[in-house]
């Protein structure tokens, strides 16, 4: 393995311009508006953590080995004798970049250690050399009639491609010969039930056992692992460790799934991120009419939308109060398409707590359980937002139409637009499209002269984020 060479930054930059072609004539230049640019922005940052770092890793010269399951590039950023820096993905599809002598971040992070460059040349310099399009750079080209600076080469979206990285994690991790090779319950082990009490688990759900198995390392040893834990759909088990095994606190055995467990009327699903969770709401919760899913992963959301979509009447999320958590929440709901659902609410003091942390806090979680249940008029008028803004973000056609740049809509095309949107809601009659008073805030926003462009959008997202606001305080 050779070292990399450190590269002069203005050769750098040379480099990445001639490689996306010629500049387009100066003139006078339009811009983006902050709400559109920090959109296009964090798009681009986000395909480019999913996107594999081949590319940056060859443009810099740096010479790395790459693991079977192409989930890992090893190599050397300085003169040493073991490569101690690596890109890796990590559990929810992304690429991450960590140097155990210091460093660590995203791939922008080993540009600028590697080269000097600043954050933003890194990032500039990264998306050059990465299947990655620059969603920024390409609305200003395209807003100043110029060729598109880097076209797209990958059809897949940007969920899809996390989807891509997390099947990807997960057959590595199933190729690696872990298994489970014995089970027995928690009651004859006496450390499992002491470690349960201090967890305030007394009352031990009847799906947790003593799980002994077997995987094998990197250097080809068989390894030997045994816990407090469930067993996962297709044969595997979520395992946690009574005593730490170094770093690691947990492990999966055969594949890294969720745990589905069925009920007498399955009409009603709770889900956990993780099994102490479940355990922990199992004290004061009587589950005997619900149907469970642990995602023992957040990177399992692909798998529990899959679970519960078009099957349940009734979900509840115990949830865990960290961004995590939250986000996982908000990605479950939307690929599953739930509307209604209830969650469990954390004080202000409670950030970063999970369900065992209530639990220890002499908490009765059954009555942390809130709704997010809309009424009709406001589930509607959230979606009409929703539609319409995300319309316009895309650039719809007809959303160019009415609200082109170069003249303000009419009030009627205003509400023959949003209707339009409106009618594509199942339960929504076109008599109460008609009757719905947002339409009377169109008009105003439209009478007042806002655009598309920027004070018109700003303004129709700050009337969004209200109504939000006010539904919200409405279910409180």
């Amino acid at each position: 393995m050779q070292d990399s060479v450190k590269l002069n930054a203005s050769e750098i930059i040379e480099k990445a311009n001639k490689k996306e072609g010629p500049l387009v004539m100066k003139r006078e230049i339009k811009r983006l508006n902050t709400v559109e640019f920090n959109l296009l922005s964090k798009k681009t940052k986000d395909e480019l953590r999913l996107t594999d770092p081949r590319g940056v890793l060859d443009a810099l010269g740096i010479a790395y080995e790459k693991n079977k399951g192409g989930n890992r590039y090893v190599f050397k950023i300085r003169d040493e004798k073991t490569a101690s820096a690596n890109m890796y993905m990590d559990a929810n599809g992304q690429w991450k970049y960590k140097d155990f002598a210091g460093g660590n971040g995203t791939i922008e992070n080993l540009v600028m250690e590697a080269t000097g460059l600043s954050y933003k040349e890194a990032l500039e310099y990264s998306v050059a050399h990465s299947d990655v399009t620059d969603y920024v750079r390409e609305r200003l080209d395209e807003l100043n009639g110029g060729l598109r600076v880097k076209p797209s080469l990958s059809s897949l979206s940007i969920e899809a491609k996390r989807e891509e990285n997390l099947k990807k994690l997960e057959a590595e991790t199933t190729s690696k010969t872990s298994k489970v090779t014995n089970v027995t319950d928690v009651s004859t082990y006496a450390p499992a039930v002491k470690y349960l009490k201090s967890r305030g688990i007394k009352k031990i759900p009847p799906e947790f056992k003593i799980i002994n198995g077997e995987y094998t390392n990197a250097k080809g040893e068989i390894k030997r692992v045994f816990g407090v834990g469930v067993m996962t759909v297709g044969g595997g088990a979520d395992v946690h460790f009574i005593k730490k095994l170094g770093n690691l606190k947990t492990i999966s055995l055969k594949n890294k799934n969720i745990s589905l467990i069925k009920s007498k009327t399955p009409s009603k699903v709770a889900i956990f991120e993780s099994k102490m969770d479940y355990a922990a709401a199992y004290q004061n919760t009587d589950f005997s009419n619900t149907d469970v899913i642990i995602a023992n992963s957040t990177g399992n959301v692909h798998k529990v939308s899959e679970a519960i979509k078009d099957k349940y009447k009734s979900v509840i999320f115990y949830n865990q109060n960290d961004q995590a958590g939250k986000e996982f929440v908000k990605k479950v709901t939307e690929k599953a398409n739930i509307q209604e659902y209830s969650y469990i609410e954390y004080q202000a003091d409670e950030e970063k707590l999970d369900i065992n942390d209530l639990l220890l806090k002499g908490v009765n979680i059954a009555k942390r359980v809130r709704t997010n249940q809309k009424t009709k008029e406001q589930r509607m008028e959230l979606t009409i937002f929703q539609r319409a803004v995300q319309a316009v973000k895309n650039k719809d056609e007809q959303a160019k139409v009415l609200f082109g740049e170069e003249r303000i809509a009419t009030a009627k095309e205003c509400v023959d637009f949003f209707r339009q949107k409106a009618e594509m809601i199942d339960d929504v009659t076109d008599e109460e499209v008609k009757s719905e008073s947002i339409f009377e805030r169109i008009k105003v926003l439209v009478k007042n002269g806002y655009k598309i462009t920027k004070e018109w959008l700003n303004k129709f997202e700050k009337e969004e984020k209200k109504q939000m606001e006010n539904n919200y305080e409405n279910e409180r």
